[in-house]
C-alpha cells in the first residue's frame, strides 16, 4: 500500500519548526511520494510558502472562511494528489524513517481503496475531526452511492464525531435517550448510516434500542445540521447496577459500542427518577438516575429495580452516599470540590426544609427574578425562598428591607447552594453558581448530586428559539408567554414537557406610568461583536468600530436632525444598550443635550418602558413590554440580513408582518417614522394593540402565582420518585 498512498500534513503554528524534518522522513520513505499540506492561512503566506522543503508540495489555506478549519473542502485536496488512499497523518509523528513507514502502513491498512478520482481517506490517530468531516461530506455528496465507500465513512463518523448525550427522559418502561453525533461543520446532507443506542455495562448487560437514523436539527444561525438521534431503550429487564450510555452503528460487528459523553442537559439537571410500569402482564418500578464518570469524559446511569417500599428508598439512598463518599476521599475534580461536596454531606441534616434560590444577573435586581421573589414575600413570607445579589450592587441595600437577600458568593449562598430544591434565573443558572466554585466541576459532578430544579424564568418573549438548546442549558421548566412562542421552543430546542406557559412574573407588574416625555431607545448585542459575555475567551469577534451597529448607533445619537425634532417636541432620547456592549459605550457624548446613554446596570428597565412615550428599538425582545403596555413602537432593523446569518435565525416572530410599529432599515427612515408618531400624540394605533393581545396568553396579572403552582407541581414529581 505505500507505493499507493499520497500523505495530508497538517500544519499548526507550533508545527513549522518540524516541516523540514518531516518532508524529509516522508521523502526518505519513497522519493516519489505525493504530499499536500493544510495550513492556516496566515500560515501559509507568511511561513510555509517561504520554505525550500515545501518547494513543489501543494500548500492549501484554511482559516480565513467563516467556518474556519471546519470550511475545507475535500475535492480541494483531491485535486492536488492522484493516489487511490490520502493518509492523514499528523506531523508530529515524524520523527524517524520507521515511524513514516510505521505510519503509512498502519493508516492504509485499514482502508479500502478507493480510486484517482475518489481517492479513500485513510486517517491517523491524532488526524484533526475537520479533515475526516470534509471528507465525509464528500462522500454523501457523491451522486452514486458506494457501499464500501459510505460504510467506511460511517466507521469515520463514529472515531470522529463528538459523542454526547443531550437529554434523559422517562418513558414507561423506558429512557428515551437524545444524543448528538456532531461533526465539525455539521452534516448538511442526509446519512444513510444506522444506529442504536444503548444502557450498555463491559459484563455484557445491557439494553439496546431499535435501529434509528440520525434526524435534522436546527443550530443557533437557523441551519439544518444532521446530527441528532432520539431512541427509546427498556430499562425493565436491566438488573440493578451502574451502566453506561453508549451507540453503536449498526452492520458493522468490527466496531465496539463508543461510550456518549455527558452535557449540561444529560447530567447537570440529573435527578433520580422512579417509573412504575407494566410490561408484558408484569408490573414491577425502577428508579434511575444520569450521573457523569469522575472524568466527566462518560454519561453513566444508576438504576435500581424493584424499586417500590421503604427498604428499596434506603438502599438507593445509602447506595448513593457511599458513592458520594467515594468521590471525597479519591474523586477527581480537585480539593475544593471535594471538601465542598464534603460540607454538603456534613451540613444535610440542618437544612430539611424548602430552599429556593432566584436571582438573575450578579449585579441587577430588574427583571423576572426580581418581581417573582417580591410575589413569594408578598404572599409567601414563610417560604425560604432567597434572592442572590451582589453585596455592592445597588439593589442589595434596597431589597434587603423584604428581607431573605443573600450577598453573592458568600458563605451563606454556597451552602444554600448546596441543599437548594429550585434555583430560579432569568438569565442563566450560572448567574447564580458562587465564584469560587469551578463551574464544570459544579455541573458535572455537584448539580445532579443536590438535584435542585432548574427553573428559567426568561428575560424576554424568546423570540430566537434555535439560540436555546437543551444540551447547553439544562433547564427543567422553561417559562413562556405566548402558544406560539412555546411551539416555535418545542420545535428546535429539545424541550418540550419543561415548557411552562405560565407568562412572565414581570408582566404582572406592567402598568402604564406617567409620560416622561422620553423616546426609549434599546438594543440588543451581537455575538460577532466585542462582548461581555466573551471576555477573557481569546474569542475572535469583528472590530465594533466600522460595524453596521457601530454607525448607525452613532449616527443616530450623533444626528443633528434627531436634536432638531426633539427640540420641537420637547422630548429627550434615552440610549439603553445591551449589558453585552455597554463597555462600547463608555466614551459616547451624543451631539445634543436631549440624548443621554444610560447603563443598563444602573437603571430599573420596566420603569423606563412603564414611562416612556415611545419605544425604538432593533430587535430587543422588550418590544413585546412596550406593545403590552400601549406605547408607540418603532423598529430600526438597520443591519437585518446580517444579524439573521450571524446572531440569530430568523423568528418566528415576523416583524414586518406581525410587529407593533413601522419598520425602517435607514437613519433618515427611523427619523421619519420617529417624527410621525411625535406628531400623533405618541398613540398605538389600534391595529397594533390588537396583535398583542391575540399573541400574548394571558392578561391578568396573575403570572407569578401560576409560575409558582408550576413549580411546586414538579417538586411533588421529585419527592414521589425517593418514596
Amino acid at each position: 500500500m505505500l507505493q499507493d498512498a499520497a500523505v495530508l500534513l497538517t500544519v499548526g503554528g507550533t508545527d513549522v519548526p518540524r516541516l523540514a524534518a518531516g518532508i524529509a522522513a516522508l521523502r526518505a520513505a519513497r522519493s516519489d511520494l505525493q504530499v499536500v499540506i493544510v495550513a492556516d492561512e496566515d500560515l501559509r503566506e507568511d511561513l510555509i510558502a517561504g520554505l525550500d522543503c515545501v518547494q513543489g508540495i501543494p500548500v492549501i489555506g484554511v482559516g480565513n472562511l467563516a467556518e474556519g478549519r471546519d470550511g475545507l473542502e475535500w475535492n480541494v485536496v483531491t485535486g492536488s494528489v492522484s493516489a487511490p488512499v490520502i493518509t492523514a497523518i499528523p506531523l508530529t509523528v515524524l520523527e524517524s524513517l520507521t515511524d513514516v513507514r510505521r505510519a503509512l502502513a498502519a493508516t492504509a491498512a485499514d482502508a479500502p481503496t478507493g480510486s484517482h478520482r475518489h481517492p479513500t481517506l485513510a486517517p491517523y490517530p491524532g488526524t484533526p475531526r475537520w479533515v475526516i468531516a470534509s471528507y465525509v461530506r464528500e462522500v454523501l455528496r457523491a451522486p452514486a452511492e458506494d457501499p464500501v465507500r459510505l460504510a467506511h465513512a460511517g466507521r469515520l463518523v463514529m472515531s470522529a464525531a463528538r459523542l454526547t448525550a443531550e437529554a434523559v427522559d422517562p418513558l414507561g418502561h423506558q429512557i428515551r435517550l437524545t444524543t448528538r453525533v456532531s461533526m465539525p461543520d455539521g452534516l448538511q446532507q442526509r446519512p444513510p448510516w444506522q444506529f442504536r443506542l444503548g444502557v450498555h455495562r463491559p459484563d455484557g448487560a445491557s439494553a439496546w434500542s431499535p435501529p434509528t437514523t440520525l434526524r435534522p436539527r436546527t443550530d443557533w444561525a437557523g441551519q439544518g445540521q444532521w446530527e441528532l438521534l432520539i431512541a427509546d431503550i427498556p430499562l425493565d429487564q436491566l438488573p440493578t447496577g451502574d451502566y453506561e450510555l453508549a451507540i453503536e452503528i449498526v452492520g458493522d460487528p468490527h466496531l465496539e459500542p463508543r461510550a456518549l459523553r455527558p452535557s449540561i442537559g444529560s447530567v447537570t439537571p440529573g435527578r433520580t427518577r422512579k417509573i412504575t410500569w407494566t410490561v408484558r402482564g408484569q408490573q414491577g418500578s425502577t428508579r434511575y438516575l444520569p450521573f457523569s464518570t469522575a472524568s466527566a469524559r462518560i454519561t453513566r446511569l444508576a438504576v435500581q429495580q424493584d424499586a417500590r417500599g421503604r427498604r428499596a428508598a434506603l438502599a438507593w439512598s445509602l447506595r448513593r452516599l457511599r458513592q458520594d463518599l467515594r468521590q471525597v476521599v479519591r474523586g477527581k475534580g480537585g480539593r475544593r470540590l471535594r471538601l465542598t461536596l464534603l460540607i454538603r454531606l456534613l451540613t444535610r441534616p440542618l437544612f430539611g426544609r424548602q430552599i429556593w434560590l432566584v436571582g438573575e444577573r450578579h449585579d441587577v435586581a430588574q427583571d423576572n427574578g426580581l418581581h417573582f421573589f417580591c410575589f413569594i414575600r408578598r404572599s409567601h413570607p414563610q417560604r425560604h425562598v432567597y434572592y442572590v445579589i451582589d453585596r455592592d450592587s445597588p439593589e442589595y441595600r434596597k431589597l434587603r428591607r423584604l428581607g431573605h437577600v443573600v450577598a453573592h458568593s458568600s458563605w451563606r449562598h454556597q451552602l444554600l447552594m448546596l441543599h437548594a430544591d429550585v434555583l430560579a434565573d432569568a438569565f442563566s443558572i450560572p448567574y447564580l453558581i458562587p465564584r469560587s466554585w469551578d463551574r464544570s466541576g459544579y455541573r458535572y459532578h455537584l448539580a445532579w448530586r443536590i438535584g435542585a430544579l432548574r427553573v428559567f424564568l426568561q428575560h424576554g418573549v424568546h423570540s430566537s428559539p434555535a439560540a436555546l438548546q437543551r444540551m447547553t442549558t439544562g433547564y427543567d421548566m422553561v417559562i413562556t408567554s405566548a402558544a406560539r412562542e412555546t411551539q416555535a421552543l418545542r420545535e428546535v430546542t429539545g424541550y418540550d414537557e419543561q415548557l411552562a406557559e405560565t407568562g412572565m412574573a414581570r408582566f404582572d407588574a406592567l402598568a402604564p406610568g406617567p409620560g416622561s416625555r422620553t423616546i426609549l431607545f434599546i438594543t440588543t448585542w451581537r455575538r460577532y461583536l466585542p462582548s461581555r459575555v466573551f471576555a477573557g475567551q481569546g474569542r475572535r469577534t469583528d472590530e465594533f468600530e466600522g460595524s453596521a451597529y457601530q454607525r448607525f448607533t452613532s449616527s443616530l445619537l450623533q444626528s443633528t436632525r434627531l436634536h432638531q425634532i426633539l427640540e420641537r417636541h420637547d422630548h429627550q432620547l434615552l440610549f439603553l444598550p445591551h449589558h453585552n456592549l455597554a463597555d462600547q459605550f463608555h466614551h459616547v457624548r451624543p451631539a445634543s443635550d436631549r440624548v443621554q446613554v444610560l447603563e443598563p446596570t444602573g437603571d430599573d428597565i420596566q420603569r423606563l418602558v412603564r414611562t416612556c412615550d415611545v419605544f425604538l428599538t432593533d430587535h430587543s425582545s422588550v418590544h413585546f413590554d412596550a406593545a403590552y403596555l400601549g406605547k408607540p413602537v418603532i423598529y430600526a432593523r438597520f443591519d437585518r440580513e446580517e444579524y439573521e446569518s450571524r446572531h440569530a435565525a430568523p423568528s418566528w416572530f415576523d416583524v414586518e408582518r406581525e410587529g407593533y410599529g413601522p419598520v425602517t432599515e435607514t437613519l433618515e427612515g427611523t427619523l421619519d417614522e420617529l417624527e410621525r408618531v411625535l406628531t400623533g400624540g405618541c398613540v398605538q394605533e389600534q391595529v397594533y394593540r390588537e396583535r398583542i393581545e391575540r399573541l400574548l396568553t394571558y392578561h391578568d396579572h396573575q403570572n407569578a402565582q401560576r409560575l409558582l403552582e408550576a413549580i411546586e407541581a414538579r417538586l411533588a414529581e421529585r419527592a414521589e420518585a425517593l418514596r
